[in-house]
């Protein structure tokens, strides 16, 4: 393929080498950036890459009255990479896989990649110079301007959209409010302030951790590490959030209930349950397990029994935003004239399991379900860089064990478990919303 950079850098040495958890080879660099590295056979002859470390835009969004800090992440990569465009770039590359982009959310810097092994310099080059010779094209710019302005419109035309908003709103206002006082607007939005925030969000690479996992070859990393991410500069120190980002948590029970145009007579059906606990590997196991137990319990008594629902789904949360709180939520579809007495039976089934306690059948199908499911996700390359972005991230408020995973679950027994179900349900802590249909005005 055609080259992305004319003058390659000076490589730096890495200074620092060391064996780490889970069968990593850790290399630390001179610029206070880390490489962490784990071979596995699950994807032959690719590998992910996978850099994170805490900053994002919170603490700044917070202090700043200016959109542009709002919608900084989904308009930094306007242009391409030294002289070429992105589509340039793309040209270059075919017949290749190697990609490097950087990203950042509220509360982390990422650069997210991957690539097969032969193109492995070409994903380097990729991260160098997304750090130091970054390409902005003002045409670039205003087609992701009106990108995002028509997902916008189409988000406002979905009365499912509606949906998140409520629930942030209820659940995060401090972050709705946010939202709401940086809402898109198109003419506020400058590419002179979005390239000065770039510059200082990614000015380098210190406290990045970059997990490489897959079909790797060290010996042919070390030289190519070497060069391009050694060789970048240190950069600013990234702000930090504080813990608790948002203070509000959720008090007693609240009914949230409203109406929107659609073609189908349906109703959406949120529940929010949530408990104030440490995540922890006990607690958020015993989370996963309720989940597996109630879903057939509820399967059978709304949808086979009353034959009145549809995508029940059950699913168990770490919320990020309040540190020491995990979350149930369960959601289904129905019609309207239904959805407040289906929930009520809902209820009525939660209340009845912690009251009378769990089934040895139910209980054993669940913690086979999730060992199973543990098994095929240690074969695969996203579950090992998710967990070791976790572990060496001093901020990371959930980090998995592996090796302690088979121990944890077999240390939750029936009684823990309707114990934990009760004190969730104890504090009365309960967000109802249903999304109702209501004609359509066509004329």
């Amino acid at each position: 393929m055609g080259q992305l950079m004319k003058k390659k850098p000076k490589p730096r040495s890495i200074v620092k080498e060391e064996k780490g958890a889970y069968g990593t080879t850790i290399w630390t660099l001179k610029n206070q950036a880390k490489v962490i590295i784990k071979q596995t056979p699950f994807n032959d002859g690719f590998m992910t890459m996978f850099a994170r470390r805490q900053g994002g835009m919170l603490s700044q969004l917070i202090k700043a009255k200016d959109p542009n800090y709002y919608w900084f992440g989904d308009l930094m990569n306007s242009g391409g990479l030294a002289d070429y465009t992105n589509a340039q770039v793309e040209k270059l590359q075919v017949g290749h896989i190697a990609s490097a982009t950087p990203n950042i959310d509220f509360l982390n810097d990422y650069i997210e990649g991957g690539c097969l092994s032969d193109d492995l310099e070409l994903m380097l080059q990729k991260v160098y110079l997304q750090i130091k010779d970054k390409r902005w094209s003002k045409e670039d710019f205003i087609a992701n301007k009106d990108k995002i302005f028509y997902e916008q419109e189409a988000k406002r035309e979905n009365p499912q959209e509606s949906v998140g908003d409520s629930m942030q709103r209820l659940l995060q206002p401090e972050l709705y409010e946010l939202k709401w006082k940086n809402r898109f607007n198109y003419y506020a939005l400058k590419l002179s302030k979005i390239k000065k925030l770039y510059k200082k969000a990614f000015s380098g690479v210190r406290d990045f951790n970059f997990v490489f996992v897959g079909d790797i070859d060290t010996a042919k990393l070390r030289p190519l590490v070497e060069r391009y991410i050694a060789s970048l500069p240190k950069g600013h120190k990234r702000p930090t959030n504080a813990e608790n980002l948002c203070k509000y948590t959720l008090q007693g029970e609240h009914k949230f209930h409203y109406s929107r145009p659609m073609k189908q007579n349906i109703a959406l059906v949120v529940n929010h349950i949530p408990i104030q606990v440490e995540a922890n590997m006990y607690n958020v196991q015993s989370l996963n397990l309720l989940a597996k137990i109630i879903y057939p319990r509820l399967f059978q008594k709304i949808r086979e029994e009353e034959s009145k629902v549809y995508g029940l789904g059950v699913t168990p949360q770490i919320e990020p935003f309040h540190y020491g709180e995990l979350v149930l939520q369960i959601a289904y579809w129905t019609a309207p004239k239904n959805a407040e007495g289906l929930n009520q039976m809902v209820r009525t089934e939660l209340d009845k399991l912690a009251k009378e306690g769990i089934i040895e059948r139910e209980f054993r199908t669940a913690l086979y379900q999730l060992v199973e499911e543990h098994k095929t996700e240690l074969k695969t390359n996203e579950y090992w860089y998710d967990i070791l972005s976790r572990y060496y991230s001093p901020d990371s408020y959930y980090k998995e064990r592996p090796e302690l995973y088979a121990s944890t679950l077999r240390s939750i027994t029936k009684e823990s478990l309707q114990q934990f179900l009760k004190q969730m349900l104890a504090p009365k802590n309960f967000l109802e919303l249903i999304l109702s249909s209501k004609p359509l005005q066509l004329f």
